[in-house]
């Protein structure tokens, strides 16, 4: 198999996003090959093409992977186990998996403490160096979950990757079921991080903050029990917030987390914020109220991956936030949409085995 040929989107540049034909790669020690049945982009590839390179490693080598040049994106990774590498255990042919795309050590003292995420050699496929939106990926074995094909579709083992994104923030939150929660935007992360919090944890309330009503409309039925328009209708329901979850990214965002949280509550800051976007007056509100700031990064494999398969097999049926595949064609026209705020879709798939867009299957074996 090795040498044959498959199609991937490489990211060249900013602005330079391709489909085209490269060598099949074939899994060494401890790696899979797998055969993609389901690959999602997010904001961090929209990012890439829009203003990078700011994660990939086009123009410098990576520190662990030492990839340097064109790479192929896709870090939500769903696939069919195609070739066991040596040494590899725990795995079969023809197995469906999800991959969780982010590597670690193993060795340094966050793997040693379970903080994988804060790994010293810390690694991700799609961002680090070639991934899954292709035909072929190879990945680590360490990093392949085994998904239950009666309960999981192979277009949903691609969505297992964000749910865990959304199940390690919502425990660096630590709510509890007699808190009232707000999430500020229901994105690609943020229509998982409520459908986390309501399935997973059963706050008192779950309430939402974003300006688009088809988004709205989506997180109710992820489970919300509220959703709002803007902070001013949302303080207009008089409870109180013990914990906000801002996942926008964007500096409105933070106002709202910022000015509707209760005095020594807790904001979560999973929407990466860009530097100077931080009011002053409201910094000073966190000294004075007692706010205690938590970040949130990725996800641990071995917490949050096993937890966020389970949520997407409970639901079964993710059409409301993943309503279609595309061909791998599309990627320049989906994710040059998605970095410019294009269309009410909330997470775009790509399955390498269509030719057309088709609605995403979840129907199970």
């Amino acid at each position: 198999m090795k040498g044959e040929a498959m199609r991937a989107v490489v990211l060249h540049a900013r602005g330079d996003l391709r489909v085209e034909e490269r060598a099949r790669p074939h899994p060494g020690p401890g790696e899979v090959l797998l055969r993609v049945t389901a690959a999602g982009v997010c904001g961090s590839d929209a990012g890439e093409l829009d203003h990078g390179p700011v994660l990939t490693p086009l123009t410098t080598p990576h520190p662990v992977t030492r990839h340097e040049g064109p790479l192929v994106l896709g870090h939500e990774i769903g696939g069919r186990v195609e070739i066991l590498g040596p040494g590899v255990a725990g795995l079969r042919i023809g197995q469906l998996v999800a991959c969780g795309a982010g590597v670690s050590c193993g060795r340094c003292d966050h793997c040693a403490a379970g903080r994988t995420n804060l790994c010293d050699r810390y690694w991700t496929l799609g961002l680090s160096t070639h991934g899954g939106l292709a035909e072929y990926v190879v990945a680590p074995a360490s990093v392949c979950l085994p998904v239950d094909p009666d309960r999981v579709s192979e277009h949903a083992a691609g969505l297992v990757q964000p749910m865990s994104i959304a199940v390690h923030a919502s425990r660096c939150g630590r709510p509890t079921s007699d808190d009232h929660v707000v999430v500020v935007g229901a994105g690609g992360i943020g229509a998982f991080l409520v459908a986390a919090l309501a399935q997973h944890t059963g706050p008192r309330s779950l309430r939402l903050v974003e300006p688009n009503p088809a988004r709205r409309e989506v997180a109710l039925g992820l489970g919300a029990t509220s959703a709002h328009e803007d902070a001013g209708s949302l303080r207009a329901a008089a409870a109180p917030v013990d914990v906000v979850y801002e996942v926008s990214g964007t500096p409105a965002g933070l106002r709202t987390a910022l000015g509707t949280v209760r005095r020594g509550g807790r904001v979560v800051l999973v929407g990466l914020q860009r530097p100077g976007t931080a009011p002053d007056d409201l910094l000073l509100d966190v000294s004075r109220t007692e706010l205690e700031l938590v970040g949130t990064n990725a996800h641990t494999f071995a917490a949050d991956f096993t937890v966020a398969a389970e949520l997407i097999a409970r639901r079964g049926d993710w059409s409301l936030v993943a309503p279609r595949v595309h061909p791998l064609e599309a990627a320049a026209t989906v994710v040059d949409a998605l970095a410019h705020g294009g269309g009410t879709t909330i997470k775009e798939l790509f399955d390498p085995r269509v030719g057309r867009p088709v609605e995403a299957g979840y129907g199970t074996a």
